[in-house]
């Protein structure tokens, strides 16, 4: 028992907390004022989120901000350049007066950092995977949402959306392919076989309890029909990219009226509607389009976001009311 505490304890140790700093930086504001300390999970090629929160931290070491993940996972599994935070670093930062901003993805409770300028990635809809997690966000906090209608009401929050598809993998297949078979989608959400239509058929399940590499899930996507599914999922995205389109199983969490507005009609279908598919594989390209949009409006996004969050904590820490 002596030696579980000890372990424990070890590990609460090294997990770093945020400074105050009672005399604000002199100078200009730049975009190294503030270090940004960002809560990601380890990477994981197959969790959009874990893979979004990532590439928050690159882009935004690429675009001149000082960022770094917290926690520097066992092992080091990311295809992007990512600074970790270090003692050292702490120190540093401390020394030359810079308080931390903190990022944490929507699923967090509280403040565990106990930053005093925390952003919330809402990633999901605040409270889906982490039921009560969005009644402990602070009065003050900063939000960047994945999706427009994840924002909480009545607060301001930046348009996020993290283009995640790898193009070199999906893509579309040569004109003349032919598809047949359907793919069954299910992480989170149980879907019923029962409810299958007869001519369903044949399916191909795909769950993430028995993982596919990218590659396979590419090549399974360029000849099917269409992927079924009910929860949101970047497997959306990635199947759209290849030209399959998606077969919607409405639920409370996931439904025409709450999905993606800027991606209806783009190649998705709700229910059983076999003599819509041919339609929704064209419309394929209208995703295609919105999404590159989405790339190359990426850099200008996060600068918007992170610029204006700048200036308001720079106008907070030079005014003791704001304190």
């Amino acid at each position: 028992m002596i030696g579980l505490v000890r372990r424990w304890s070890a590990r609460l140790s090294r997990k770093f907390v945020c400074f105050r700093v009672d005399k604000p930086p002199s100078g200009p504001l730049t975009r190294t004022s503030f270090p940004i300390w960002i809560a990601a999970p380890g990477y994981n090629p197959l969790s959009g989120g874990t893979r979004a929160m990532n590439l928050l931290c690159a882009h935004l070491n690429r675009l001149g901000y000082d960022t770094y993940v917290l926690d520097t996972p066992r092992t080091q599994q990311s295809p992007v350049p990512l600074r970790y935070l270090s003692r050292k670093l702490v120190n540093e930062q401390e020394r030359a007066g810079r308080e931390p901003i903190v990022v944490y993805p929507e699923v967090t409770v509280g403040n565990p950092r106990r930053a005093r300028f925390v952003i919330r990635y809402l990633l999901n809809r605040p409270g889906f995977l982490r039921p009560g997690a969005e009644l402990s966000y602070g009065k003050d906090d900063y939000f960047l949402s994945g999706a427009r209608e994840h924002a909480p009401a009545g607060a301001r929050s930046f348009d996020l959306f993290m283009p995640l598809v790898d193009h070199s993998i999906y893509h579309t297949p040569p004109r003349d392919s032919s598809r047949g078979g359907f793919v069954v989608f299910t992480n989170r959400v149980f879907i019923d076989a029962s409810v299958f239509p007869d001519w369903l058929k044949p399916r191909t399940l795909v769950s993430m309890r028995e993982p596919r590499s990218h590659a396979e899930l590419a090549e399974l996507y360029r000849r099917s029909r269409a992927v079924v599914i009910a929860e949101r999922s970047v497997a959306i995205f990635e199947a759209l990219s290849c030209g399959c389109p998606i077969i919607g199983i409405a639920n409370e969490n996931f439904n025409e009226s709450t999905w993606h507005p800027r991606f209806r009609d783009a190649g998705l279908i709700w229910g059983w509607r076999e003599q819509d598919l041919d339609a929704a594989a064209e419309k394929t390209s209208r995703f295609r389009e919105i999404h590159t949009e989405l790339e190359s409006s990426l850099d200008g996004r996060i600068r918007s976001a992170f610029d204006w969050i700048f200036d308001d904590v720079w106008r907070r820490v030079h005014d003791p009311r704001q304190t």
